[in-house]
């Protein structure tokens, strides 16, 4: 318990944390402050080496000060130091805490201090631990509740200061400690009314609360500003700036569109109020309307793209046979249209693979912590399976007109396990150039699966565009497949059912859609066949093999639809065979619709298509399909533009085809 032995371990931790786990005994939950009764320190420390052992001290809180901390990346931990203060304020006992979920593989050691800055008091709830050493699961169970002593002792006017440089500088959570204690010296001197002082104050702890992403709190405090007289100054502009960039992160584009209005037709807007004027123009336009502007990004000259969110026709609701929640249509729809378009409510970059998921977890944990819309989201998310009702789908519209504040503004309770739910759930991980992608949509999580999609998902950089892969009527479930290329997995849509079942197997459900029902009442029908290799194969053998199955489908009485779905499973096969032009099997015009209407708007199709479209010679009717199946992925463009994309299409597939 010595500070120095104890700083000394510190500093001896930092440059390597390899070895840092977290315990098993490890509460999953943050509990809400309320109601935890007070843990000493030194007792609680004093008392795990008398035992030997570690404890999990449920119900108790331990209040302290952070004298230090850094990042441990290696670790996704921040490792501070902490020391408990006394009522009388001397300093009694300390130790080291271990927050872990707390920080991206690809982080810096010195964010732990911007994350878990000196001087800060802290309540650690229901702490781990052993000796000398505390853990928690999340920072989320570290609440803090103002400044240090020392720090809070200082003159208004020094403190102020103090606080605009931190801001400055991207020291945001201590800066919106020193707010909070202005705002609390202020209200304890009495002062009848708010002034400019509280407005500047209001304004600026407004910022600091967007930039974490706490946009509820970042709206109510700016709302608080514009409302205190002085509307002519710099601070009633840049009040509105944060107002409406609040509005912009919650998705109320409606709201937020009068205040860069009436921000920018201030001397003292912020420099770039007006291109975020321009942009929540368009933005609510998309969300009106879904009208997006794709152009660049399906041909590859921008892979970035700024959007909004758009919820469209789309009510969700239980489904008949009692899989759960479902997605289904208000109206009909045509091939292409779109149905969802939804930023990330997770998105991470790392250069490993291997740190994906743990770095999505991070993020995941954040969201939850900072704003009560995505943590509404995820865990609608992480319940689904156990889910009786549907959720409230306005939490995950554009435009309903109010912001949903939580009482009290804090987040009561970051619950590990059901966030880890939904990254194994509905996390989504691929290659994109020398680094990989992780990330997590939260409307795309309503989509139950089918391995005969009817709609289509594509991401362009960290937004999701949904759409409908065929023309549906108004009622009809939406269906997604879950057998896109994740991690080092390859596409599996057009797979053999055992490939696909291993995939739904990861995802903790067997897929019951009249493909997998069929295939798997008819095991035996491919039970000979092993791996095709299309470089190795032998094309006497394929077509026997081809021919046969075809001959024993026709005795089972299968129906076309049948066969088709038989016959999509084993594209290789069939594509290699199909520009024999046998009289007994589907021409490559033919299989060309087969994969269409089997499994359309997704990526494997529509490269398949390519390459078979280019290696028989088809005509113009094929061609036809090429086009529709690029409008199932990307809506109606124009035709040159969709000329673009399938050259583009085929040229990968053949060049990967090269390399393989």
């Amino acid at each position: 318990m010595d500070k120095e032995v104890l700083l000394r371990a510190f500093k001896a931790a930092v440059p390597n944390a390899t070895g840092t786990a977290m315990s098993d005994g490890c509460k999953l939950s943050s509990a809400p402050l309320p109601g935890l009764r007070k843990l000493d320190m030194v007792d609680a420390c004093v008392g795990t080496r008398c035992l030997s052992r570690e404890v999990c001290y449920h119900g108790r809180v331990v209040y302290a000060k952070i004298c230090t901390s850094a990042a441990l990346p290696a670790a996704n931990a921040v490792l501070c130091l902490v020391e408990q203060e006394e009522d009388g304020g001397n300093d009694r006992g300390c130790a080291l805490l271990h927050v872990f979920n707390a920080v991206a593989s690809t982080s810096r050691q010195e964010d732990g201090e911007l994350l878990f800055p000196p001087n800060a008091r802290v309540a650690i709830k229901e702490p781990l631990c052993f000796s000398s050493a505390l853990q928690v699961s999340s920072p989320a169970s570290v609440e803090f509740l103002g400044l240090a002593r020392a720090a809070s002792a200082k003159p208004l006017g020094r403190l102020l200061k103090e606080a605009n440089a931190l801001l400055s500088r991207g020291s945001y959570v201590l800066a919106e400690l020193y707010y909070t204690e202005l705002l609390d010296m202020r209200a304890k001197s009495g002062a009848p009314t708010y002034g400019v002082l509280e407005k500047q104050v209001f304004s600026r702890r407004a910022e600091a609360r967007l930039r974490l992403r706490r946009y509820e709190e970042a709206f109510v405090d700016a709302e608080t500003a514009t409302k205190i007289p002085g509307a002519s100054d710099s601070h009633h502009a840049r009040s509105l700036w944060c107002k409406g960039k609040s509005l912009t992160a919650l998705q109320e584009h409606e709201l937020a569109l009068p205040c860069f209005r009436s921000a920018v037709a201030l001397p003292d807007a912020p420099p770039d109020v007006s291109i975020d004027l321009e942009r929540s123009r368009t933005y609510l336009r998309e969300s009106r309307d879904g009208e997006y502007d794709i152009t660049d990004f399906v041909l590859g000259r921008k892979v970035e793209p700024e959007c909004s969110d758009y919820f469209g026709p789309l009510e969700l609701r239980m489904t008949p046979d009692g899989r759960g929640r479902g997605v289904y249509l208000t109206r009909d729809v045509r091939r292409g249209e779109l149905l969802i378009v939804c930023n990330p409510t997770a998105y991470v970059k790392t250069p490993r693979i291997e740190n994906a998921d743990r770095d999505l977890y991070v993020e995941l944990i954040r969201s939850c912590s900072t704003s009560s819309r995505p943590r509404y989201h995820i865990y609608a998310m992480a319940d689904a399976s156990k889910m009786t009702t549907v959720p409230d789908l306005d939490r995950f519209k554009c435009n309903i007109g109010r912001v949903v504040v939580p009482p009290g503004s804090k987040v009561e309770e970051v619950d590990i396990e059901r966030v880890r739910r939904v990254g194994h759930r509905c996390g989504f991980t691929t290659q994109a150039g020398d680094a990989w992608i992780a990330g997590v949509w939260a409307s795309s999580g309503f989509f139950n699966h089918s391995c005969t999609p009817n709609a289509s998902k594509v991401c362009f950089g960290r937004v999701m565009f949904i759409r409908a892969a065929r023309n549906m009527s108004a009622g009809d479930e939406v269906l997604l497949s879950y057998l896109e290329a994740t991690g080092s997995m390859e596409p599996l849509l057009l797979a053999p059912l055992p490939a696909r079942e291993v995939k739904c197997k990861r995802l903790d459900f067997e897929c019951s859609c009249k493909r997998c029902v069929l295939e798997r009442t008819n095991k035996d029908l491919v039970a000979s066949f092993k791996f095709y290799d299309r470089r190795r194969g032998d094309a006497q053998k394929t077509l026997d093999e081809v021919l046969d199955l075809e001959k024993r489908m026709t005795a089972r009485g299968f129906s076309d639809e049948e066969k088709d779905c038989i016959r999509a499973a084993q594209v290789e096969r069939y594509s290699a065979v199909c520009v024999l032009k046998h009289p007994e099997l589907p021409s490559a015009g033919d299989y060309l619709r087969i994969l269409h209407e089997t499994a359309p708007g997704n990526f494997e199709t529509l490269s398949k298509m390519g390459v078979l479209y280019r290696a028989a010679g088809c005509g113009d009717e094929s061609l036809q399909l090429l086009h529709e199946e690029v409008a199932a992925l990307f809506g109606e463009l124009r035709r040159e533009i969709v000329d673009g994309v399938i050259n583009q299409v085929i040229a990968q597939a053949t060049l990967l085809d090269e390399m393989r």
